[in-house]
């Protein structure tokens, strides 16, 4: 929602793909210049969808948009067929800075867009109680993995958490899921515990 609203105030038309299948689908029924392609949905991750694309000849421009940064994931986008990769939490300067080179120059339609603009600038009431509502289902997700052991799912938990934090005023939990999910990505499980309590516990102070 953040990204779209960012992308509308300088004058682009957007689609929203919901999952993987949409986006392809998307992609496939008419031209775009060009395609932001979250890495992390439902029923068909972006890594496949790009692939896929790429696969029947679609030549659209594509980034990814991901919090993944470590080189091996770089090398997987790369592979996939990505042009090159936006990390989340979004920067708007580096947005600004891929449209310039995918696109023809935009006329804002909702005002210009300050130079010292940032992302969090477009959280309005409306986007910070979505974000309210969904940390509480979140933070309920992550119980009921680290309760199973399921590291996977704590993984999966803390990195949507990773790419909203900062975002909406919470830097502690951008630094709270990075180092969880650097920990699982490195079979390094020692510190999760208790990165997942301190995690868990600034979640229940969002209401």
């Amino acid at each position: 929602i953040l990204v779209r609203r960012l992308l509308e105030r300088v004058g682009a038309e957007v689609a929203v793909a919901n999952n993987g299948n949409e986006a392809v689908a998307l992609a496939l029924a008419e031209p775009y210049d060009l395609i932001l392609m979250d890495m992390q949905m439902p029923e068909m991750d972006g890594i496949e969808a790009t692939g896929l694309l790429r696969q029947v000849g679609c030549d659209t421009p594509i980034v990814a948009l991901t919090a993944n940064v470590m080189e091996q994931h770089r090398t997987q986008f790369e592979q996939a067929g990505c042009s090159e990769f936006l990390s989340k939490p979004i920067d708007r300067e580096a947005l600004m800075s891929v449209l310039g080179r995918y696109l023809e120059p935009l006329e804002s339609e909702g005002g210009a867009v300050e130079d010292d603009a940032v992302v969090s600038d477009f959280v309005d009431d409306e986007l910070l109680q979505l974000f309210v509502e969904r940390t509480a289902v979140q933070r309920e997700a992550l119980l009921a993995a680290y309760s199973k052991q399921d590291w996977a799912g704590v993984r999966t938990t803390a990195h949507t958490v990773k790419g909203s934090g900062t975002t909406f005023g919470f830097p502690e939990l951008t630094r709270l899921g990075k180092e969880i999910c650097d920990a699982i990505d490195h079979q390094n499980l020692e510190p999760v515990p208790d990165l997942v309590q301190e995690m868990y516990k600034k979640m229940q102070e969002i209401k």
